[in-house]
């Protein structure tokens, strides 16, 4: 194991439209670094022109050298910001931290102590989610256990983005090009020693959350389409089921009709069967449809993003 009592240190930071946390982020962020260690990049990934967020970025750089800025052609999504700081990332280690500091950076030198005992990755797992919504507590309990049931727990629960990555695992990360990312099962499927730490999460100091319904639910779909095809296999399995359910109404339909001279009557009941059989159809075919188009996407080759510019 490589010696570990001295760390390059690089901190991973997607920004969109985060013009109001810039500032307070580096003031808060920097001090803390230094602390740890003086050699220390800080990989900023811009996802967004809708603000003033890389002209902010690109101030800072020119104050400190260690703040290296990549900004997207277009808004690629969170998992690919990820993606390009793996990508461009020279660390020892690299933490993956949000712009808004409700991952805590005073958590960085736990951390690191970790690190230094010989832990690959370092987990940040909430304490509580009492500042969260009665709906974003309800869907992330559904969601994790949900996706562990189907992927044979392959992502640890309540645990966010924010955690601490060895450089093996980096580069085990920058071999897997799949184009629908879902990192947190990226990070997880690569393996390696893990531990936990344990944080509370602060409220949001300016701005607003840019992670709305519609992305978590698009997000959860990306994990369990990405990490199970359980969802095809329970579809096999209810088929057989209602198969078997048919061929036993059939027979009882026969039974009536030759033995009991019942006439087979009631268009209520058997276009309720109908309806019913054709929606599990339906639905078997959009469960397969995901499937598809994540084949579709992945047989494009399309780069996961595009940087226009970069500040190193």
């Amino acid at each position: 194991m490589k010696n570990r009592k001295s760390i390059k240190l690089s901190l991973i930071v997607p920004f969109y439209n985060e013009e109001k946390m810039v500032d307070i982020f580096f003031e808060t962020v920097i001090p803390i670094v230094k602390k740890i260690s003086n050699d220390y990049e800080i990989i900023c990934v811009n996802d967004s022109f809708a603000d003033t967020t890389f002209e902010l970025l690109k101030k800072w750089h020119f104050i400190n050298n260690k703040i290296k800025v990549l900004t997207f052609s277009r808004n690629f999504g969170k998992e690919a910001a990820m993606t390009a700081g793996v990508d461009y990332c020279t660390g020892d280690a690299a933490v993956f931290i949000d712009a808004d500091l409700q991952d805590p950076p005073q958590e960085l030198s736990k951390m690191v102590e970790k690190w230094k005992e010989g832990f690959d990755v370092v987990l940040m797992k909430r304490l509580r989610r009492n500042k969260d919504s009665f709906f974003k507590r309800v869907t992330a309990y559904c969601f994790y256990r949900i996706i562990n049931f189907m992927s044979h727990k392959m992502v640890e629960k309540d645990v966010s983005d924010f955690r601490l990555l060895d450089r093996k695992v980096l580069d085990v990360l920058k071999c897997l090009k799949e184009k629908n990312r879902f990192m947190k099962g990226l990070m997880s499927w690569s393996g390696f020693k893990k531990c936990d730490l344990y944080f509370e999460r602060p409220a949001r100091i300016k701005g607003k959350t840019k992670f709305n319904c519609s992305k978590m639910i698009r997000l959860a779909f990306d994990g369990i389409f990405s990490f199970s095809i359980m969802p095809i296999r329970l579809f096999t399995l209810l088929g057989i089921l209602l198969s078997i359910i048919s061929f036993i109404w059939i027979f009882y339909i026969i039974y009536q009709k030759l033995y009991l001279g019942d006439v087979v009557s009631g268009w209520a009941s058997i276009m309720s069967i109908i309806l019913f059989f054709n929606g599990v159809i339906m639905i078997g075919l959009g469960v397969l449809g995901e499937y598809v188009g994540r084949v579709y996407n992945e047989v494009k080759d399309r780069p996961i993003y595009v940087v226009d510019q970069e500040l190193f």
